[in-house]
Parts: structure tokens; C-alpha cells; sequence
């Protein structure tokens, strides 16, 4: 008896419609940075980086095709300006490249945890296995290199015990306790993501000509630096120590680079990441004050990615997801 292969599920087919999106956007913008890049070092690991993107692509393209599911529009050599001038400093290259692969590991391992089909789930593992390389690479060559910014220290806890206290959870008026090292650890996380956010918003704001899509990314900009003063502020009255990367530079550079449907898409991930970053720093924020401060933050968030989706389908760049089949329309005909 042959056993039929089962069809995908709701999950692996979002699953695989949001890689083949992510790694088809940032191939991209890769090749721009590797046809600019003047580090070998740095170029080598963009090749890999490239390489990869290429080949998981190609693994959903094939899929998608046996399923007779139709792969996304994308991106393609039309959306990016291989002969504009450099646009970034080469240490950003590796921080934008250590963000996207961050987002990847958790947005894999979701995928990952809805996937049933054997082929999908090796395929998700694979695409584990070959971030955490890359991960692994990115934050040696920063180490190597000087560059990489290290979390802040906490001292070591000298005994365990109950919390008695319910100061714990105060966070409304006065004096509050200090961070918990989950709490300051997100807070670091947010800040770095978010001044990778900020340099791309720049870059995008100064190199297109379209004026909704310069307003946007302005916006977007004023928004995201409030988001990391909120954040410092939280770690300052911790007395907890902070940098962001010295060495992100936006070249003066305002040659059309990437398209602006490019742009808006990876605008609009960033934010994606955001909320999610700000959902679970949200879950696990046992102040009261930080709590509300994320749910403010995310509300932003959601507002700016509302005016960017309406943004992008005015202009025709916004592709259909995978949906569930209007049944109420086919019956009313």
C-alpha cells in the first residue's frame, strides 16, 4: 500500500511563503552590500550569507511548484541599483546580517513547531542549523573585528530565595526595584534592533524620490528614535550601562539604490520584528511601569505598520498572502 504524501498545512505554507519573501528581499540588498563592501573579511561572509538565501529559495520555489501552489512576485535584480555607491559603513553589513539572522533563528524555530510534513520539518532544521552557523560566524568577525557590543554585566547572585515583597511588582509612582536580568537583557535587545532600524530608515529616506514613501521613513525614523530614548531611560535608572554601535555609518549617497517597493517591505519587517520583540519583552516584564511602556510601544508600532500596509497596496506592492477560502462569498455568489 503507497502512502500518499499529506498536502501542507496552514502553518507550513504561511511558513514558507514568509521565508522564501524574507531571503528574497535581503538577497537583494546583500548583493548591493557585497558589490560595495571593502572588507574581505566581511565579503566573504555576504557571499555565505547570499549563497544561503539562494538556496533556500530555490528548496520552496521547487516545493511550491510540486504543490501547485503558486510562488510569491518577490524581488528581483530590478529592485536594487548594483552601480549606485556604497550606501553603509562595512560594519553595518554585519550588524544588519546579525539582526536578519536573529530574526531568523525565532521566526524558523516557530515554523518549525507547526510543521508536520518530514520534508518541511528537515527542510526548517536545515534552515536552523545554517543560521546559527552564520549567527555564529557574524559574532566572531565582530569580536574579531572589535566591533562586537556586548550586553552589560550583572553581578553574579550570591543566594537563592523567595520574593516576599510585593514591591516586585510596583512600577506606577516612586522609587522602583532595579531590572531583572530578563527585563535588561530585552531592553538591550530592543535598542540594538531598533538603531539598525533607524540607519536603514535614514538610508531609505535619502535615496528615494517617491515623497509618501520619504514621509513614511521620516516618520518611521522620529518614531523609532523615541522607542530608544524609552529604553535608555529604563537601563539609566538601573544605572545600567549602554551603547549602540559606534561604527553604523549612512554614507552621503543619494542615488536611487533599492525600489521603493524594497524599501516599504523591509521597513515594514523591521517593524514585524519589533512587535514581536516588544510581545515577548511584554510577557516577561514583571514592572508594572515597563509593561505599560511596551503596550504604548507596540501600539505605535501597529499604527506604523497599518499606514505602511495601506501605503503599499495604493501602489500596487502589496502581495496577497495565503488565505483560508471566502466560503461566505462562494455561497452568496
Amino acid at each position: 500500500m503507497m502512502r500518499q504524501k499529506p498536502k501542507l498545512n496552514a502553518p507550513e505554507v504561511s511558513g514558507l511563503w514568509s521565508n522564501y519573501l524574507a531571503n528574497n528581499m535581503s538577497r537583494c540588498i546583500l548583493k548591493h552590500f557585497l558589490k560595495t563592501v571593502d572588507d574581505r573579511a566581511i565579503g566573504a561572509v555576504l557571499e555565505r550569507a547570499i549563497g544561503l538565501a539562494d538556496q533556500h529559495t530555490k528548496w520552496i520555489a521547487d516545493l511550491l511548484k510540486k504543490e501547485n501552489i503558486p510562488a510569491p512576485i518577490g524581488f528581483s535584480d530590478d529592485d536594487v541599483n548594483l552601480d549606485a555607491p556604497k550606501l553603509f559603513s562595512d560594519p553595518f553589513f554585519l550588524y544588519y546580517l546579525k539582526n536578519m539572522t536573529r530574526m531568523g533563528l525565532s521566526t524558523n524555530g516557530a515554523f518549525l513547531s507547526g510543521a508536520s510534513r518530514k520534508d518541511v520539518r528537515r527542510f526548517v532544521s536545515d534552515c536552523l542549523r545554517s543560521s546559527a552557523d552564520l549567527y555564529n560566524e557574524i559574532v566572531d568577525l565582530l569580536t574579531e573585528m572589535g566591533l562586537e557590543i556586548r550586553a552589560p554585566y550583572l553581578s553574579y547572585p550570591q543566594k537563592r530565595g523567595e520574593i516576599t515583597d510585593k514591591h516586585f511588582l510596583s512600577g506606577w509612582l516612586g522609587k522602583q526595584r532595579p531590572l531583572t536580568a530578563a527585563e535588561m537583557s530585552n531592553l538591550i535587545i530592543n535598542l540594538y534592533t531598533c538603531d539598525i532600524t533607524r540607519t536603514m530608515l535614514l538610508a531609505f529616506c535619502q535615496t528615494t524620490a517617491d515623497n509618501r514613501v520619504r514621509r513614511f521613513m521620516k516618520r518611521g525614523k522620529q518614531v523609532t528614535e523615541k522607542h530608544m530614548n524609552a529604553f535608555l531611560e529604563f537601563l539609566k535608572e538601573s544605572n545600567v550601562p549602554a551603547a549602540v554601535p559606534w561604527a553604523i555609518e549612512v554614507t552621503p549617497s543619494t542615488t536611487w539604490t533599492f525600489s521603493e517597493k524594497l524599501m516599504m517591505f523591509q521597513a515594514l519587517f523591521l517593524y514585524e520584528m519589533a512587535l514581536g520583540n516588544y510581545g515577548i519583552s511584554l510577557a516577561i516584564s514583571q514592572r508594572r511601569d515597563l509593561s505599560i511602556k511596551y503596550m504604548d510601544l507596540s501600539y505605535e508600532t501597529v499604527r506604523l505598520l497599518s499606514d505602511g500596509t495601506k501605503l503599499m497596496i495604493d501602489n500596487g506592492w502589496m502581495e496577497a498572502p495565503p488565505m483560508a477560502v471566502d466560503r461566505e462569498k462562494l455561497t452568496n455568489g
